[in-house]
């Protein structure tokens, strides 16, 4: 066997080695995350509402399994009852913990999560007559999901998220037409899919 032949036989024989050893995926450490998103949902067993948004989310790998974050999305909403016409806008804000399933020799790194989820909501609505009232409703609630990252390399990922929330609002406000205070609570549960980028500073790209 000539010295190219045998140079090469030796490339083949450990290109593949080197490749499965490469890092390709990174979930410690800090991380920062924006995404657009579409929300579906309803209050007290009322019409399925839906509309379009967009948030962040902050958190901290303490290892490649578990982290830490916060999080906020806000997503404007078309009031569905026909009695009724207007928009409101509801943020949502979770602090809660993600369980990863990472492979450092892969770019595909699934997780699931929980957290607790503070609710806000504000808009106006239109009823009989014209008359319109200013309303916010706030409350909490918890959420789980799943989602998966698809790394481009070590320190930036395509992050794909759905959530479901599951909650009550406790105090609402009505002022306008028809003024007064609602403080009976109102369950809730609301479905968030985002889709957006993940970027982990610190990782070597």
């Amino acid at each position: 066997m000539s010295r190219s032949t045998l140079t090469l036989a030796l490339l083949l024989s450990i290109g593949p080695t080197a490749l499965a050893g490469q890092t390709r995926s990174n979930t410690e450490g800090w991380l920062l995350n924006a995404h657009v998103g579409a929300a579906a949902g309803n209050v007290e067993d009322g019409d399925t509402e839906a509309g379009l948004g967009g948030g962040v989310i902050v958190g901290y790998g303490f290892t490649p399994e578990w982290q830490v974050f916060v999080g906020g999305d806000a997503t404007s909403m078309d009031i569905s009852n026909p009695a009724l016409t207007g928009e409101y806008t509801i943020y949502q804000g979770d602090v809660g913990a993600r369980l990863n399933f990472p492979d450092p020799t892969a770019t595909f790194v699934a997780y699931v999560i929980g957290a607790v989820t503070g609710q806000f909501a504000k808009g106006t609505v239109t009823g009989g007559e014209n008359q319109s009232a200013d309303a916010e409703l706030a409350g909490w609630g918890g959420s789980i999901g799943t989602g998966f990252h698809v790394f481009f390399n070590p320190a930036l990922a395509l992050d794909t998220q759905v959530q479901f929330t599951f909650g009550q609002f406790t105090h609402a406000d009505l002022t306008g037409a028809n003024a007064g205070r609602l403080d009976n609570a109102r369950q809730n549960w609301f479905t968030r899919l985002n889709v957006g980028l993940t970027w982990y500073p610190q990782a070597p790209y």
